[in-house]
């Protein structure tokens, strides 16, 4: 799989700086070229406010020239070895915005930051991402908060979070990249404690034997998919089953490391060629402390 152009969002703020971080890093272990991307307001029209529009207009470049410069002289040495390019869009929207260049450009993955004020470590969703995870017609990655502070220079090794009940065409294309750019992977399928049994005539081992059959049903379903991988030439990808009492405290028993990217698929009723988050998958991005790529929903 070749990827020409990452297109990374920027509005300026630490955020930007975290997305920047992340797109840097997929461009370089991908051969690609990082986009510094920004989404401005299309032009105030209005009969017999040429004047005011024009202001208007001026302003808006200003601060959109502005906000890449801040953002690429922070993100220099990397952009320039990269030969990074600057990209500005207009749209009322800056997910939409985002996603249609992105499209322009033929770029398979588009970067953004977490919102403002998420926790350190964590990613938190605000109007751009929610947009994004909702409709993209790219992969979306995004950046936990703080991420620049603590980036690699390069993507290690993607763990891909396999729902065992689902068809994987979506994640042919991380399976393709993988193999393409020398990335190690690993699968891994999340088993949650639902619920909590009680009563006595179940015995008090029901729980445990419980979660026994399902960890057991799931690492059969890894173990085939294994085989898939396998068959598409990746030797050396490993499997894990995690449990948790939720998604967040499933993940947090996984051995993370800081080259890490946890890719997932879209929910299984969306659209096809575009990212719809489902419950399993907002659940991985509100527990996740690496970077999060969101596929969309493929031809199975």
């Amino acid at each position: 799989m070749t990827v020409t152009d990452i297109v990374i969002g920027t509005v300026g703020d630490a955020a930007s700086d975290d997305a920047a971080a992340l797109g840097i890093a997929l461009a370089r272990t991908l051969g690609a070229v990082p986009v510094l991307a920004h989404i401005r307001p299309e032009s105030w029209q209005a009969p017999g406010s040429g004047r005011v529009d024009a202001e208007w207009d001026r302003y808006l470049e200003d601060s959109t020239a502005e906000i890449l410069d801040q953002t690429w002289a922070r993100h220099a040495a990397a952009l320039g070895e990269l030969g990074g390019a600057i990209e500005v869009g207009r749209h009322r929207s800056s997910g939409v915005g985002l996603d249609e260049l992105a499209v322009r450009r033929g770029a398979p993955y588009l970067v953004i930051g977490s919102a403002p004020d998420g926790r350190p470590g964590r990613i938190a969703s605000g109007s751009t991402s929610e947009r994004l995870l909702h409709g993209a017609s790219v992969g979306v990655a995004v950046a936990p908060t703080g991420y620049a502070a603590v980036a690699p220079e390069r993507i290690d090794r993607v763990v891909v979070a396999v729902d065992t009940t689902a068809h994987h065409s979506q994640l042919g294309s991380i399976l393709d990249l993988a193999h393409t750019h020398g990335v190690a992977l690993s699968l891994v399928t999340i088993v949650r404690r639902a619920t909590r049994i009680y009563g006595t005539k179940l015995g008090p081992t029901a729980e445990s034997d419980v979660i026994r059959v399902l960890r057991d049903d799931a690492a059969a379903s890894l173990a085939r998919t294994l085989d898939t991988v396998a068959a598409r030439g990746l030797e050396g990808a490993d499997a894990q089953v995690l449990v948790g009492d939720d998604v967040g405290a499933a993940l947090a028993t996984y051995d993370w490391r800081p080259g890490d990217l946890l890719a997932c698929g879209s929910r299984r009723g969306g659209p096809l060629r575009r990212v719809l988050l489902g419950d399993t998958t907002f659940r991985i991005l509100r527990g996740a402390t690496v970077p999060v790529l969101v596929l969309p929903r493929a031809e199975a």
